[in-house]
């Protein structure tokens, strides 16, 4: 055997060492035997014998490929132990027929071959004869039957390997449905069969043809086309003599049903068409299934036709067909060319979008970059002064273009670019001054002062300032003197944002991080006590510092300041949540979490337990195979649990079995427990669990419903701009959450805007912009745009999933302009933030964004910048799998709350880890944890595999089109050498890629000289060029492309079937809806799927945000409530007498009634109205504020020093003043009881972030 490592030197320069292989070990003499085949392995008729694991197929093996930027401190799995069992061969299905039996060698027809010319000289004069005798009733051409008949493509060769060798052309000789008569590359179609006439059958062979004629079109009293369908060949032509289809040979049979069902949807769709021109895509959705329906309701031929779809939506099969149907369409009448359906679904004629070109572009605009061998100017990207700042000093800077706002008459700008959003303190910023650290004494530092530290070298934290700050928070006399409970203070540099350019110089910010627990830090340690100024923003005066934000460290996420900050979370007691009888739980059932009702608290005085009834799984409790995995059946069956294995709320919405039965359930409560959505159309209230009825209205139990998808929201979403919006899959499961509406979406990509328009449900209610977000975006700095560009003041919501290619680990040149250019998109997206100003945005990216040392990192300067203009900023690192994806697809999302809104929370996981998923990470702070790092946690289910996302679908030589799931079928179709390389690679062990099936020595000769070896990526150890796709793990990631030969892309062969994956297992992949339309061709659309946000992902934040939205109106329902109590004299238990507080509580309210939005302004506001001024926290008993002469420090410049956060809950790396204050070797156990966890020592806790410090 030759070891493939020969060949990782070679250069392209080289000429290749092609490997040979002995003749015993070759399994096929030629590539093109279409004969017995090569037997491989797999293919034996023994038994045959695999090792599987104790939990089946999958070995729990590295599938997923954790593209993070650190990976240390990961979960090594633990190798399950294998045994060999018997799996008996139940039956072979053989191959279909690809080719016609004439192509075989060896093939004897039934009946001597005849001529096509001999036979139509012999029939034509029969033929005069009868339509001499019928010309009268309207017959004007001739025609045969044509029978045992089988068509199929041209011959085609061209030399497309290496060795310049003649090969087949993709689709050569293979057969085909008349349907695809119409695509652009098809000249001639070849037939074989017998033509008839009368009794007489002569047997034609090749027979070259182009026409295709079907009858019944416009004939609305014939439910079908039924055989009135006749090819003319170009003999025939001469003649004109059409043959009529009868009865196809066997191996033609499936191909001719398929064409049967597709002819009598060109005659509904033009007979529907022909009523009205007006009718656009949308009303396929079900218009056009009813107006069949009435049309032919009583028809079996229609019905029979109808089921085979499957669904009342036409949408999907329409837009996989628009060649066909179009090319028919202009046939019956050539007016129907101009009809608007056209535009919205053929790929050629993509025009119902109109594309806005930029009419106006300056010189400065565009920039030079060298892409392969060629100079191209593009166009920069467009961006604010602010962003332009922060973004200056990267690599791409080079292609941003600083364009300042210019509104000529337009009303004020509030929120100017680069202006910082801050939230004001009703009673003035407090300062403390500093102090030498000679005279400071104990009763000068009191409760809410801020101090300064010494440094403590000794730390983990990896900063050069010379001072740490801390808060506060108490003071205590001690036996070695008064000791200081303090909240550390960050700088910028503590946390996410690194090393990188920070806007304000000044800001700290008031973490989570607290010294209880730690060796104490005494007053004499004091150094200076700063000038610091809380809830005030950049322009406060006067002060050394600002803090308008708080820091949560574990979380990695900023948050505005509240009172309640100036605690830390040790001192707080958490009360717990409250509960009604009926809500849905999700509660801790052994490993798994089950949904439940909640009945009641401390049932029969039992402290610390709550009764719960279940709600039984109907597919995995009750063994009904076919229902939902989030189908509930209600019960009669409680139980008592610790309130303490109470994990979250879920959703449970009651549907009629006649709901569930014609798929009417709606999303997200159909997406199979994605986003903790369940429904119950089922009751078993007997012992016997077993008898299901029903459900009854009323519902037999109380049950608090989950959200109505259905019910119209009293308060209106909010009105959202989806930029780089793609197909729409992060769009739509945004708005699938409730809290949004995409009222604009921008895309340059013709394909994918489309797709977002063809899956809206009502057109006029989104603005679609077929062009550059640099164009939109300047715009609408200009103020200009009209109605198809939003303005200022209109956007509430901002999505933006920018370009990865500049940041992908797949990219092996991300130093090259264009490269670069793409990374210089994310830049955009902050600068579309920073002149919208919405209250919320999510942005999403690969992970590679994170990486980078601390003074070169994307994703720390895009941080600094959201927190630099005052949002609230988050970032997480999701799974795709976590949330019901059957796709291994970790990607980054920033999301970003405007000052005093709700942040979103991270989304729940719905779904397990597999078992080979390392730990990961987005990258560490300044004291050497990992931030946003992977967790495990219970969840209600497995995570799902690629088998399971798609054993539903019908098995496919992807040669012809699937009628239920049109895109079940490759993206392009391969070539003979293609087909035979992917038929010898060996299924089992699964993953096999060409490299093994070489090594094996299961390769022919041929494709072994086909194959690139100069290429060392393809031919090294754990190459992934041509491997089949594990069946019982996750789908790779799905890429914007289907590239077999990729030597680390190229995971896309199905597992079982000797083909590509199909677009539809890889929609599966991405979340997409079966009933979502994809426009284009198959590489466009592959292209499209590829480029998305997995839809699970998208539903989990949209829940998130509705979570959000939910709770500012809780917040603005307080501080109504607030007014209305204080609108009778009684304030906070105190009876007012101030002279006209009524009157400014009255306006206050009236600002709540008319805007719910402010919840923060009025917030404060009413704060101000109420609270009278006092110290930013109460002072202690035994000690007075006081303040020290300023010593060199001057105003608004930051004292020496820095804010060091260590992390929390590891003690021993905690900032302290001295090197006596480290602690001991003894540590003291969490508060929380869970065992100590660091980087050396990870701890996996279930239901904690992982690793929690």
């Amino acid at each position: 055997m030759i070891d493939f490592h020969q060949f990782k030197g070679s250069t392209k320069s080289a000429e290749p060492t092609i490997p040979r292989i002995p003749a015993s070990q070759n399994l096929s003499s030629s590539y093109l035997n279409f004969g017995e085949g090569q037997r491989t392995p797999d293919r034996t008729l023994r038994n045959r014998k695999r090792p599987v694991s104790e939990d089946g197929e999958h070995l729990g093996t590295h599938d997923v490929d954790s593209d993070r930027p650190d990976d240390e401190g990961t979960s090594q799995p633990q190798k399950k132990k294998q045994k060999t069992i018997e799996v008996p061969l139940k039956c072979i299905i053989p191959p279909a027929l690809a080719f016609p039996k004439s192509a075989y060698a060896g093939f004897v027809p039934s009946t001597p071959p005849y001529s096509e010319r001999s036979i139509l000289r012999e029939i034509l004069p029969e033929e005069e004869k009868r339509t001499n005798v019928s010309s009268e009733e309207g017959e004007d051409f001739f025609e045969a039957d044509l029978e045992e008949f089988s068509i199929y493509r041209a011959h085609k060769s061209h030399r497309g390997n290496k060795q310049k060798r003649v090969e087949e052309a993709p689709l050569s000789n293979e057969l085909v449905s008349l349907h695809e008569i119409n695509e652009w590359t098809v000249s001639y179609f070849y037939l074989d069969g017998l033509i008839c006439d009368g009794d007489h059958k002569r047997y034609v062979q090749g027979v070259p043809f182009k026409l295709l004629s079907i009858g019944n079109y416009g004939a609305l009293d014939r439910p079908t086309v039924g055989s009135n369908i006749w090819i003319q060949s170009l003999e025939g032509q001469k003649s004109g003599i059409w043959y009529r289809l009868k009865t196809p040979t066997s191996e033609y049979r499936r191909y001719h049903e398929l064409f049967l069902w597709m002819a009598d949807l060109a005659k509904h769709v033009i007979d529907f068409l022909s009523m009205d021109s007006r009718i656009t895509l949308n009303n396929f959705r079900e218009d056009f299934y009813d107006w069949l329906q009435r049309l032919y309701g009583s028809d079996m031929q229609v019905g029979q036709w109808l089921k085979r779809n499957g669904r009342k939506d036409f949408r999907g099969i329409l837009a996989s067909q628009a060649n066909f149907l179009f090319c028919q369409a202009i046939q019956v009448d050539k007016k129907l060319n101009r009809h608007p359906l056209w535009s919205e679904i053929h790929p050629r004629f993509l025009n119902a979008v109109r594309e806005h070109v930029e009419q106006r572009a300056e010189p400065e605009m565009f920039a030079l970059s060298k892409e392969a061998s060629e100079t191209v100017s593009r166009r920069k990207t467009t961006v604010t002064p602010y962003v332009y700042d922060c973004f200056r000093h990267l690599p791409w800077a080079k292609f941003l273009y600083c364009q300042t706002p210019s509104f000529g008459d337009a009303p004020p700008y509030n929120n100017t670019a680069g202006q910082a959003l801050t939230t004001e303190r009703p009673q003035g910023c407090s300062t403390v001054r500093s102090a030498p650290k000679n005279h400071i004494v104990q009763n000068e530092i009191s409760i809410g002062d801020v101090i300064a530290l010494p440094r403590d070298k000794l730390s983990a934290w990896k900063t050069t300032d010379t001072d740490w700050y801390g808060y506060v928070q108490s003071i205590k006399d001690t036996k070695i003197g008064c000791t200081l409970g303090v909240l550390w203070l960050y700088r910028p540099s503590d946390t996410q944002c690194l090393q990188m350019r920070f806007p304000f110089a000044n800001e700290l910010f008031l973490s989570d991080h607290c010294n209880c627990g730690d060796s104490p830090i005494l007053v004499q340690d004091v150094v200076r006590k700063p000038r610091v100024a809380f809830f005030c923003g950049p322009d406060a005066t006067s002060v050394d510092f600002f803090v308008r934000q708080r820091y949560v460290q574990g979380d990695g996420a900023w948050e505005t300041l509240e009172e309640s900050d100036f605690t830390c979370d040790c001192q707080k007691k958490k009360a717990p949540a409250p509960y009604s009888t009926g809500d849905t739980l999700l509660v801790k059932f052994g490993k798994s979490l089950e949904p439940v009702a909640f009945v009641e608290d401390c049932p029969n005085n039992m402290a610390g337990t709550v009764k719960v009834r279940r709600l039984l799984r109907k597919n995995r409790d009750l063994g009904f195979v076919d229902a939902a995995p989030n189908e509930l059946v209600i019960t009669n069956r409680c139980e008592t649990v610790l309130r303490t294995g109470i994990y979250r709320r879920c959703h449970v919405r009651v549907y009629t079995e006649m709901d569930n039965k014609h798929r009417r359930i709606p999303p997200p409560y159909d997406r199979q427990g994605m986003g903790d959505f369940y429904y119950i159309s089922s009751q078993a209230l007997e012992e016997d669990i077993s008898t299901m009825k029903p459900i009854t209205r009323p519902l037999p139990l109380p049950l608090n419903q989950g959200w109505d998808p259905l019910a119209v929201s009293v308060d209106p979403p909010m009105q959202g701009l989806d930029i780089f919006c793609g197909g729409g899959n992060l769009g739509r499961g945004l708005e699938e959450g409730g809290a949004v509406h995409c009222k604009w979406a921008v895309d340059w990509y013709n394909e994918a805007i489309h797709t977002y328009k063809a899956n809206l449900k009502d057109h006029e209610s989104t603005i679609l912009f077929y062009g550059s977000v640099n164009d939109y975006l300047t715009q609408a700095l200009q103020g200009k745009g009209g109605t198809a560009v939003a303005q200022r003041g209109q956007v509430e919501f901002l999505a933006a999933g920018n370009p990865c290619q500049g940041f992908s680990l797949a990219n092996m040149n991300k130093g090259n302009d264009r490269s670069l250019f793409n990374a210089s998109m994310v830049a955009s997206v902050v600068a579309f933030v920073d002149f919208y100003r919405p209250k919320y945005a999510l942005m999403e990216n690969v992970k590679g964004m994170a990486i980078g040392s601390d003074t070169n990192n994307v994703m720390a300067q895009v941080i600094c910048a959201f927190v630099g203009m005052g949002y609230q900023v988050r970032t997480i690192a999701l799974d795709a799998w976590n949330f019901g994806s059957p796709q291994s697809r970790s990607r980054i999302f920033i999301s970003i709350a405007a000052a005093g809104l709700t942040p979103l929370p991270e989304p729940p996981h719905t779904h397990s880890h597999p078992s080979s998923v390392m730990g990961a990470s987005l990258g560490r702070t300044a004291n050497g944890l990992h931030t946003s790092s992977r967790y495990t946690t219970l969840t209600p289910f497995e995570y799902i595999t690629t088998d399971q996302a798609t054993r539903d679908l019908p098995r496919t030589d992807a040669r012809t089109s699937c009628i239920p799931y049109p895109g079940h079928r490759m993206p392009r179709p391969l070539s003979t050498l293609s087909r035979v390389r992917i038929l010898s690679i060996p299924r089992f062990p699964r993953g096999g890629t060409f490299i093994t099936a070489f090594n094996k020595g299961y390769m022919p000769q041929a494709q072994i000289d086909d194959f690139d070896w100069s290429n060392s990526i393809r031919t090294r150890k754990g190459s992934k060029s041509w491997q089949r796709v594990k069946r019982n793990a996750l789908m790779p990631t799905v890429m914007t492309d289907a590239r077999p030969y990729d030597g680390i892309c190229g995971t896309c062969l199905h597992w079982d079937e000797d083909r590509l994956l199909t677009m539809m297992e890889i929609r599966r992949g991405q979340g997409y809806p079966d009933d979502e339309v994809i426009v284009g061709s198959g590489p466009e659309q592959w292209k499209i799927i590829g480029n998305s946000v997995a839809r699970p992902v998208a539903l989990a934040l949209g829940m998130s945000l509705r979570t959000a939205w939910l709770a500012n109106h809780t917040r603005l329902q307080a501080v109504t409530d607030k007014v209305k109590a204080a609108s009778l004299k009684v304030v906070n238990g105190w009876m007012s007498d101030q002279p006209g507080l009524r009157q400014r509580l009255a306006i206050i309210g009236g600002d709540a009634a008319s805007n719910r939005w402010g919840a923060t302004a009025m917030l404060q506001r009413l704060k101000t109205a109420l609270t009278p001024s006092k110290p930013l926290a109460p002072v202690g008993p035994n000690f007075a504020m006081k303040t020290s002469p300023i010593t060199s420090v001057s105003p608004g410049v930051p004292a020496t020093g820095k804010t060091d956060d260590p992390h929390k809950g590891q003690p021993g790396d905690r900032p302290t003043c001295k090197s006596h204050y480290l602690e001991s070797s003894s540590r003291e156990p969490p508060k929380n009881g869970a065992p100590h966890a660091s980087p050396s020592n990870p701890v996996l806790l279930v239901g904690q972030r992982f690793p929690k410090y």
